[in-house]
Parts: structure tokens; C-alpha cells; sequence
């Protein structure tokens, strides 16, 4: 048995290479545990998306088995804490009908996962970000096709199994959303406003091609599980930090030294990504 885990100071670079290792571990007879970690310390540029993308390649192997969550007293956990990780709710739910769900003793603990699990679909339901694990600069807006629809749909993209009709509609849904992202910088909610538009219909399309073509295989066979879903999100950094954490990225090292970039008075740029 393999006991696959995601370290908490985990890299883009590195989730290249939990993908490579998954590859090589698909091959012998042994099961494959995933166990998160209790929280993301490198949580920006596209890290969330990736390692999603990485749970689910891992949830589909047949020979996936348990998941680890990092709990070991579930009666006196903290479950508000552990839950401001925004991959454990999404995995949690991932994981729900297929697999086992334990602590670092090996216990199920599904039982206590059901109400926090809950509150967090219940604030994208509204599009809401005032309470943990959604407070903050971003929407993470996901939806979990092997669900019952009003556990796992977000009206804000479909109602009654068909897909929001326009790119206005979508807009109108996610504005009290985005404008509380946007919250965070005032030059950046001007600047938003020459783009709005077009970006509203890029998540649109975006959203559209998965409700169309990846909801099933190539034997339109239903994917299960299956995660879908939106991240829009504000952060700041250092040029020379962000130069730094994606050095081994060509491109993304290349667009952080542009001169097209610029930095406010503390040194810091800005981004909507």
C-alpha cells in the first residue's frame, strides 16, 4: 500500500511531478492512499486548479482507496480551521460516494464531515465570501457532477439540468461576488471595469465547454466523480518573490520581469487571475 501525500509548501513544479509519480505507481498491485496537508502555504497562481486536477486523476484509478485527512482527534478538532484549506472541502466531496474518508488513526470520519462540507456549498450557493473558507479575495465556485443536484450544482451557472442562457446572466450572478474580490484594491476595480465584459464571457465559454464536454467520456459514459468549477481571485505580491517562486516556470518567469508590469509604491504588483 502507497500512502500518496501533498505537502503543504507544495510547488507547481512539484505537482508535476506527484503526476509523474502517479503514472509510475498505477502499475503495481498495491492500493494508493491520498492524504492532504492542513493547510497550502504556495496557494496562488493556478496551485489550487492543479492540485485538484491531481486529486481527481488520482480518484479515478481503480486502485485508489482511502482518504487521509491531517486529524487526529475528530471529537476536538477544530473543523473551521481545517476547512479555511479550500482543496478539503473539494476533495471531501470528490471522494464521497467511492472511497473511504479517515483520520492519521485510520478512522472514518465522514460523519463529522457532513455539516462543514454543507456550510461550504451552502456560501457558493450565494456566491457568498463572508465566512471562512470562502472569506477573502477569491471565489472558488466549484460544482461535483456525481452529486445530487441540490448538493452539487451551483444555480449561478445551471438550472434544471441546462446551461444559464447568456453571458449577462452570469455577470448579474457573480457581481456581488466580484466586487467583493475587487474590494481589495480600488485601482484594480477601475482598471476591471474596461474588462469586465469580456471576462465575464470567458468564464462563460469556459463554464459552457465543461457542461457540454466534460461531463462524460468518449462512450458518453458519465465521468464520476467528476469537479467543475471557477476560481476568481485577487492577490499581491513582490516582483522579485514572484520572479523567485516561478523560476522554474520560463514563461511565468518571463511575464513577472515584463515591463508591462507595474509595481505600486511598496514594490508589490497586482493581479486578477
Amino acid at each position: 500500500m502507497i500512502v500518496f501525500e501533498i505537502r503543504k509548501n507544495v510547488s507547481l513544479k512539484e505537482i508535476e511531478e506527484y503526476f509523474d509519480l502517479l503514472s509510475k505507481w498505477k502499475k503495481p498491485s498495491g492500493f494508493i492512499d491520498l492524504k492532504l496537508p492542513s493547510k497550502l502555504e504556495n496557494n496562488y497562481c493556478g496551485l489550487m486548479v492543479s492540485l485538484i486536477q491531481l486529486c481527481v486523476t488520482w480518484a479515478r484509478y481503480p486502485k485508489s482507496r482511502n482518504l487521509i485527512l491531517p486529524v487526529k482527534s475528530p471529537e476536538k478538532h477544530d473543523w473551521h480551521e481545517l476547512y479555511k484549506n479550500e482543496l478539503i472541502c473539494r476533495i471531501v466531496a470528490l471522494v464521497w460516494n467511492n472511497h473511504e474518508i479517515h483520520d492519521l488513526n485510520g478512522k472514518s470520519i465522514r460523519s463529522y464531515l457532513i455539516g462543514p462540507n454543507s456550510k461550504v456549498f451552502e456560501r457558493m450557493l450565494k456566491i457568498d465570501q463572508l465566512d471562512q473558507p470562502l472569506r477573502g479575495s477569491k471565489l472558488l465556485l466549484t460544482e461535483f457532477d456525481h452529486l445530487p443536484e441540490e448538493k452539487g450544482i451551483l444555480p449561478c451557472f445551471e438550472v434544471n439540468g441546462k446551461f444559464i442562457g447568456n453571458h449577462t446572466l452570469l455577470q448579474n450572478n457573480l457581481k456581488p461576488g466580484i466586487e467583493r474580490v475587487l474590494s481589495f484594491s480600488n485601482e484594480l476595480k477601475i482598471n476591471f471595469e474596461e474588462i469586465r465584459v469580456d471576462s465575464i464571457q470567458i468564464v462563460f465559454e469556459l463554464m459552457k465547454n465543461t457542461w457540454e464536454w466534460a461531463r462524460e467520456d468518449s462512450n458518453n459514459v458519465a465521468l464520476d466523480p467528476n469537479i467543475r468549477g471557477a476560481l476568481i481571485r485577487f492577490f499581491t505580491k513582490k516582483r522579485r518573490i514572484l520572479i523567485d517562486d516561478f523560476k522554474d516556470h520560463p514563461g511565468l518567469k518571463e511575464y513577472f520581469q515584463s515591463d508591462v508590469l507595474k509595481e505600486n509604491n511598496q514594490g508589490n504588483i497586482y493581479f486578477l487571475e
